[in-house]
């Protein structure tokens, strides 16, 4: 396995970059179109003089036919009030994108989320320190995208669907004046187009994997048909803001496995590094590795499959009070997005 923390592979072809490292203007160049705002070259920054929900394009769209492509820009000079927002699969009219966005709250509070433009998909608490510089990454992939945020680096990810849109910009969501420096628009997996930009070797990393996943438990027919089908839901978890892993966990109480007279609690947490599968409550034998957090006996996925996603643990082997014996496996897939 990989380091599943990045997401996406380093190295990806070049589009479009721009350090903005230029005279004072109100001419932003050909690399840039103004669609709302006020934006001007100021201090070899891009800057926007606090006109809320405006958008600037990069004329360059991705070359190939595909949704898949990273995206990167320095936020500078946070503070209380800003909202930075970078944005992806823009289509041609700019009525469809994706976006990330940084939204700097009160006191150091801040909220990272993203979204299309129907609104958020996913976002979650983070922090910022007054006059602080950041960034904010994109990774968007066959099947959803990933995205980073320097200050407290919360990952927040989702499956979304691709518009058609190959473009990046970025835009202003406050009526504050806000600021942005090196910006990088980079293609990735599209080695059928282009031989020079390969896809990533590790496993389902071409594929997104959803903020909830399902985790459903199988038997042999007629052998368990208490446990058999029994589900699961696995959430984000609560991996800490500095964390570079994504996390998911559940619990749930279900029939015991020695029979559905009795009922036993079942806790299950998942992480991206190794797809090994933890589990501090529950029933079964032949979990023959460990996890320290949380803490309890562990399982490697015996199947890893990415489109659509399928991990799949076990066998696990139940011996029963009254004789005889049975196996168990446990299926993850995606869930909601």
């Amino acid at each position: 396995m990989g380091n599943w923390a990045n997401w996406c592979c380093r190295g990806s072809c070049a589009i479009a970059s721009d350090d903005f490292n230029r005279a004072d203007s109100t001419d932003l160049g050909s690399l840039w179109q103004e669609v709302s705002g006020d934006w001007t070259i100021a201090s070899n920054r891009l800057r926007e003089a606090g006109t809320s929900g405006t958008l600037v394009v990069c004329t360059t769209q991705n070359p190939s036919n595909t949704p898949t492509c990273h995206a990167g820009v320095l936020t500078k000079d946070l503070q209380e009030g800003k909202k930075f927002r970078l944005l992806v699969n823009l289509t041609e009219d700019f009525s469809r994108y994706l976006y990330a966005e940084f939204t700097c709250l009160a006191g150091t509070s801040a909220w990272a989320s993203i979204g299309d433009e129907t609104g958020e998909i996913a976002g979650r608490d983070a922090n910022y320190t007054p006059g602080q510089d950041s960034s904010i990454g994109i990774c968007r992939n066959l099947t959803g995208m990933y995205a980073t945020f320097g200050v407290a680096r919360p990952y927040i990810h989702a499956c979304v669907s691709w518009n058609g849109g190959r473009r990046a910009g970025l835009g202003n969501g406050s009526s504050e004046i806000i600021q942005f420096d090196d910006f990088d628009f980079r293609q990735h997996q599209v080695s059928t187009d282009d031989p020079a930009c390969p896809g990533c070797l590790c496993d389902c990393e071409d594929y997104a994997v959803c903020r909830n996943l399902v985790a459903t438990f199988e038997t042999e027919p007629g052998e368990a048909p208490w446990l058999d089908g029994q589900e699961i839901s696995l959430g984000p978890g609560l991996a800490p803001l500095s964390s570079t892993i994504i996390e998911w966990s559940g619990e749930k109480d279900l029939p015991s496995c020695g029979g559905p007279d009795y009922t036993v609690h079942w806790e299950l947490a998942l992480d991206c590094v190794d797809w090994v599968l933890c589990r501090p409550s529950g029933c079964g034998n032949d979990w023959t590795e460990y996890c320290d957090v949380p803490a309890g006996p562990a399982k490697s996925p015996s199947l890893i499959q990415c489109d659509p996603l399928l991990l799949r643990y076990g066998p696990f082997g139940v011996i029963l009070l009254g004789g005889g014996s049975y196996q168990f496996w446990i299926n993850i897939t995606n869930g909601f997005p």
